[in-house]
């Protein structure tokens, strides 16, 4: 799955000249905003295409903006927190 998104992300990116995967800053790139998420924590192996597409969402203010939101949002649902029992 992860080699799929990586040839689409390339794919598009090569096609539209980029920055972003259609060109401009798109509802595409909001869409794929979880996933440049996950890759980047999770330090996956992509191509260089894909690779300076996610350093360049990491550098954008509406992805930087979202991030701060998730990282400072108050909300605790304790049944989805790491190391806590689902059911008794």
């Amino acid at each position: 799955e992860v080699r799929r998104i990586d040839e689409l992300w390339s794919s598009a990116l090569l096609d539209s000249g980029g920055p972003y995967l259609f060109g401009e800053f798109s509802i595409a790139d909001c869409m794929f905003a979880p996933i440049v998420s996950r890759f980047t924590t999770y330090q996956l192996p992509l191509s260089c295409v894909s690779a300076l597409y996610c350093e360049e969402m990491l550098r954008n203010s509406a992805f930087r903006a979202w991030l701060d939101f998730a990282k400072n949002d108050p909300q605790v649902i304790e049944l989805c927190e790491v190391g806590q029992e689902l059911l008794d």
